[in-house]
């Protein structure tokens, strides 16, 4: 296990970000996958909890998304229910 205690500079975190996000989001992989792969491939060596900073910082959770997806589907369904129950006249 490899310890890393500098993480990369705002200059290399924002150079790594397209990549990163393309990886994470459109392609669906793992941050561990994602992670392995800049480091051995592009020499971008950072932390679980760092990259997990950034994704925060970047608005790129793929769980919080999720979650507000469920909200507002919840949301909805509620509202659907209230319409019929009240059953406005034309």
């Amino acid at each position: 296990m490899e310890i890393v205690t500098k993480g990369p500079s705002l200059e290399e975190w924002t150079d790594i970000r397209p990549l990163f996000t393309w990886l994470y989001l459109q392609e669906g992989r793992t941050l561990k996958d994602v992670r392995a792969l800049l480091a051995s491939e592009h020499g971008f060596k950072a932390t679980v909890r760092m990259f997990k900073t950034q994704i925060g910082l970047w608005g790129l959770d793929k769980k919080r998304k999720e979650d507000e997806m469920r909200a507002f589907v919840a949301m909805a369904f509620v509202a659907s229910i209230c319409r019929e129950a009240v059953a406005i006249p034309h």
